[in-house]
């Protein structure tokens, strides 16, 4: 009886192997992939380059006359518009001189239309009396001087003027306050600095790139970015590059500009892809498609419909240029070829797939 029952034993665990081992090479049979169709396209070669953001105004503003700071009307990290004042002085005593102007210019107008009135007057008593006309000209000369003196305070009048409005700083243009270096109760003199501003709208992205893209500067053509603290690539336009090496580095600047859509500041580090092309044309294919064996190698599998099943074919191939995340084949792949870029880690030759989404 214990024979028979150890037999039945061994039989079902013999049948549980079985089953697993039906079920094990049923799933490797059915391996999902996903394909993408190999292309041709133009083939370029890229640049890694760094950089920084800069600002195309940063400005750190001072006063145009000696002062003391009365106010300080914004702080650090404040957006201000252009006209918007930023720093007070002490004016008291300039719009006492510029009152005392404006009166010396009313003085000034008053005394010339009285001269202006007596001269009508006696214009008009010359035909019925007898008026010298040497009379008749002193006093039009006297008009002419108190012209000239009206003239003279009145410059006066807006030099004061001037100097009172020179007591405020105001913004020359939109930007954020970057630092502060003056406070209330400090005398200011023209030159120190009182303020930083920068300007956030119009900022420029400075690489610094080795000199062979001097060579290629026909040949540029696509330029990504990327910042420090995400990988999320965005573009940028090549605007110019600056042919003055830097002697120590051999580099020189390429300057490009932002998409509206990056969010970028001044001083921030960024990290650029650029592309140079290099007149030809290849297969190209996802960089995910490559496999690398531990001999060197690299193969690409791609699939094929055979009698209605679709297979694994395994493909050595050679790569050429690398582009971001595509890659130029050179030998071993055709165009046309529905390549496998995900499961193709445990893929084995003429196994069964499965496509779970056929790109082509």
């Amino acid at each position: 009886m214990r024979q028979i029952l150890a037999k039945k034993s061994l039989y079902y665990r013999l049948m549980k192997v079985t089953l697993c081992l039906v079920f094990s090479l049923h799933a490797v049979a059915q391996a999902p992939v996903h394909v993408v169709t190999a292309i041709t396209d133009d083939v370029f070669k890229t640049v890694q380059i760094s950089g920084s953001v800069v600002a195309d105004i940063d400005a750190q503003l001072s006063v145009q006359i000696s002062g003391l700071v009365t106010r300080v009307e914004k702080r650090i990290g404040d957006k201000v518009l252009q006209g918007d004042v930023l720093i007070s002085l002490d004016d008291t005593l300039a719009k006492h001189t510029l009152a005392v102007s404006k009166a010396h210019v009313d003085d000034m107008q008053i005394a010339l239309d009285d001269a202006q009135r007596r001269l009508q007057e006696l214009q008009q008593l010359q035909a019925k009396q007898s008026i010298a006309e040497s009379t008749l000209r002193d006093l039009a000369a006297n008009i002419e001087q108190r012209k000239a003196n009206l003239q003279k305070a009145t410059a006066q009048w807006q030099y004061d003027k001037e100097i009172v409005a020179r007591h405020t700083i105001k913004a020359p243009f939109a930007g954020v306050i970057a630092s502060r270096d003056v406070d209330p109760g400090e005398w200011v003199t023209p030159g120190k600095s009182t303020l930083q501003l920068v300007d956030l709208h119009h900022l420029w992205l400075d690489f610094s790139v080795p000199e062979i893209v001097l060579n290629n500067i026909n040949n540029i053509g696509k330029l990504t970015i990327q910042r420090q603290y995400d990988d999320q690539p965005l573009p940028a336009d090549v605007v110019s590059i600056i042919p003055v090496a830097d002697t120590a580095s051999r580099s020189v600047i390429l300057r490009a500009k932002p998409s509206q859509s990056s969010d970028v500041y001044p001083g921030m580090a960024v990290n650029g892809t650029l592309s140079l092309t290099i007149d030809r044309r290849g297969v190209i294919v996802p960089r995910d498609a490559i496999l690398r064996r531990t001999d060197g190698s690299k193969v690409i599998w791609t699939v094929k419909d055979v009698d209605g099943t679709t297979l694994a074919i395994e493909n050595p191939v050679t790569i050429g240029q690398t582009m971001g995340d595509q890659v130029e084949i050179l030998h071993g792949l055709s165009q046309g070829a529905r390549v496998v870029v995900r499961g193709n880690e445990s893929l084995s030759p003429n196994q069964s797939v499965n496509v779970v989404n056929d790109d082509v």
